[in-house]
């Protein structure tokens, strides 16, 4: 039971959500349901899998035409885009008013929940603690895995609901690791100036690095342990 044949919900859509969603499409899964509520800017180029088409559009949107220019047989779904929630199916489509994302406070949780219900297996790639938070006594369960990077992508932290709440692992690793919290992104600059000091490849080898072993544990029939990929000069 390989990530193949899992239906997977890819929560947040920059750096290490684009990464993940590209090469799940690769891998050949077939349904991947994607929220974010953001735009794609200049500065989400150098470091993701965005590219200068995308610029300006939802990042749900522009992710989804990169999965299917990749793998036309993945369904995808959005769960969450501009201020709207969106399904669609054969037949119809259907929106609602809303904003979910950006305020984990609001009464629509509940639909939040039973949307996240379709699927076998969350990632969150936000690096939100809000978010994480909902996520891990939401769904209580659904298997729950946490993807965050480092400022100076040294460390990715992979933590997963096989060692407990994502949400306290989280917090319990990142207050023992040293972390630059300057924010270097000048809006309009792009390349030159990254929301985090981290290269392309820093984050492309990790995020692979991490699924290889996601999706070899998922062929055994179980959820990986947490585990942090770290490399050094």
């Amino acid at each position: 039971n390989s990530l193949k044949n899992k239906r997977i919900a890819l929560v947040g859509l920059g750096a290490i959500g684009s990464m993940v969603a590209e090469s799940l499409a690769h891998s050949g899964v077939s349904k991947l349901g994607l929220w974010d509520n953001d735009v794609v800017e200049p500065g989400n180029i150098c470091r993701s899998a965005y590219t200068l088409r995308e610029l300006g559009e939802s990042k749900v949107k522009a992710l989804k035409s990169i999965i299917n220019s990749i793998n036309p047989y993945v369904k995808t779904e959005y769960i969450r885009t501009n201020g709207w929630w969106y399904h669609t199916d054969v037949n119809h489509a259907n929106y609602r008013n809303g904003s979910f994302y950006g305020n984990i406070n609001y009464d629509n949780q509940e639909d939040a929940i039973k949307k996240l219900k379709d699927y076998d297996l969350v990632i969150d790639c936000t690096g939100s603690n809000e978010m994480l938070h909902f996520l891990s006594y939401a769904v209580p369960d659904i298997d729950v895995i946490s993807m965050c990077i480092t400022n100076h992508a040294n460390e990715l932290l992979c933590l997963t609901s096989r060692d407990g709440n994502v949400f306290e692992q989280r917090k319990a690793y990142l207050s023992r690791i040293e972390q630059d919290t300057k924010n270097f992104y000048v809006e309009g600059s792009g390349c030159y100036s990254p929301t985090f000091l981290a290269t392309n490849a820093d984050i492309v080898s990790l995020v692979n690095l991490s699924l290889r072993d996601i999706n070899k544990n998922a062929e055994n029939g179980r959820l990986m342990h947490s585990t942090i990929y770290s490399h050094t000069d």
